[in-house]
């Protein structure tokens, strides 16, 4: 087998039906998007998910809580876009050679895999020499970090990683000072264990010896390094607490779910796809794509209320041209399952679990960079499906034009 990684083939956020190994994208309401589910590289036809899954609704016993349960995986890290190509890849090559297999054996294999490969260390050594390669520098962290310290704001680094492998790249990122700009480090943390129910204490390193002491550790120093422990340690030692802290990561279960639901901690979400998703809404062919769409659903709106046949013919068609423009403005964010926030009218599983358990989310935690420390991010006011949200009068006059044309509607009054 040879395979090579394509870009688009996997998305943050999706679910694996583990018995037919199907992947698919599910939405808030635990509806499967047609459209967006997959076998290996076969999109799986509307009419065998409706058939085998009795509609799009899937039960809460089926999706589960934190997106795992004996029927559904959910993919929700960053590590989950190239493990999902080698599930599509795998797949795919046990169907074009006609080899028998279960998909769950294939689902756990490349998971052991992945994990295997993870957990041993080779990754991390193939990175950790060639940082300039795997790494991307950002002129704004050592400002930022600085600016946050030069406010006594306490910083803090939680890691799975061992500390050779964060000071290879923490030294490439910050200098090789970079431990002054932390009052606590501490590394082989063993998230998500290390926030829920771990009792290991902390151990101190010698990080010229990479050795561990053997001294019991009372207090946290600044400029240490520690390894193991747990939060409620954490918590004895610092006294932080609640809404004094916000904790910022990458996984919403590993790293935000306890945090957010039992210790009251502010939580922030790093995804790098949420550049990559604004870069493309804010493109022409997109804001185009959204504006004509915007007028076809007021239009059928509209439409509904005007009876005859003709009517009736135009609804269809517009219905149709809905639907297809829809799908264009999917395709533009990715091919095979469009944005991984949003399905074509609501947020998708995936981003309702982020917005439960993050308190804010970005691209990069630089991002801040130009924020005041004292800047508060207000929620917006989201409009419920009952409230009445009045378009501006100069949306409402062009699209009462738009619609009196399209349909040669006469009031007996000419519009101007």
């Amino acid at each position: 087998m040879n395979f090579c990684y394509r870009p688009g083939m996997g998305a943050r956020g999706l679910h694996l039906d583990i018995k037919r190994g199907w992947l698919m994208k599910v939405d808030s309401y635990h509806n499967i998007q047609l459209g967006t589910v997959y076998h290996g590289m076969r999109a799986v036809p509307d009419e065998e998910v409706l058939a085998a899954h009795h509609g799009t609704k899937l039960s809460i016993d089926v999706v589960g809580y934190l997106g795992r349960t004996s029927n559904m995986f959910q993919f929700v890290d960053i590590f989950s876009i190239p493990e999902i190509t080698l599930l599509r890849d795998v797949t795919q090559y046990f169907i074009d050679n006609s080899i028998p297999f279960a998909a769950e054996y294939v689902h756990y294999d490349v998971r052991e895999a992945v994990g295997s490969f993870h957990k041993s260390g080779e990754m991390h050594k193939i990175v950790g020499q060639n940082v300039e390669k795997y790494f991307e520098e950002n002129v704004h962290l050592k400002p930022f970090l600085q600016r946050l310290h030069d406010a006594n704001k306490q910083i803090f680094l939680i890691t799975n990683s061992a500390y050779w492998y964060v000071n290879h790249g923490m030294s490439y990122l910050l200098g090789d000072n970079w431990r002054n700009y932390f009052d606590v480090i501490i590394c082989q943390a063993r998230k998500p264990s290390f926030f829920s129910g771990q009792k290991r204490p902390f151990r101190e390193i010698d990080v010229k010896q990479n050795s561990k002491s053997w001294d019991r550790v009372s207090k946290l120093e600044h400029g240490k390094v520690y390894v193991e422990g747990n939060l409620t340690n954490l918590i004895e030692m610092t006294h932080w607490k609640g809404n004094d802290v916000l904790y910022i990561g990458d996984h919403i279960y590993g790293d935000l779910a306890d945090l957010f639901l039992k210790y009251g901690w502010r939580t922030g979400a790093i995804l790098e796809e949420v550049e990559d998703e604004i870069n493309i809404m804010n493109s022409d062919a997109f804001q185009k794509t959204i504006r004509w769409l915007t007028v076809l659903q007021w239009l059928t709106d509209q439409l509904q209320v005007i009876p005859g046949a003709e009517a009736d013919i135009l609804m269809k068609s517009w219905v149709a041209e809905q639907d297809a423009e829809r799908d264009k403005s999917r395709d533009l964010l990715n091919p095979y399952f469009g944005s991984i926030f949003r399905t074509h009218t609501v947020p998708t599983y995936f981003h309702r679990r982020l917005a439960r358990f993050a308190d804010v989310y970005t691209s990069n935690v630089c991002n801040f960079f130009n924020y005041p420390l004292d800047y508060i991010f207000f929620p917006r006011r989201m409009a419920l499906p009952h409230e009445n949200v009045l378009p501006t009068p100069d949306l409402d006059l062009l699209l009462t034009k738009t619609v009196q044309h399209a349909m040669r509607f006469k009031t007996g009054t000419d519009t101007k």
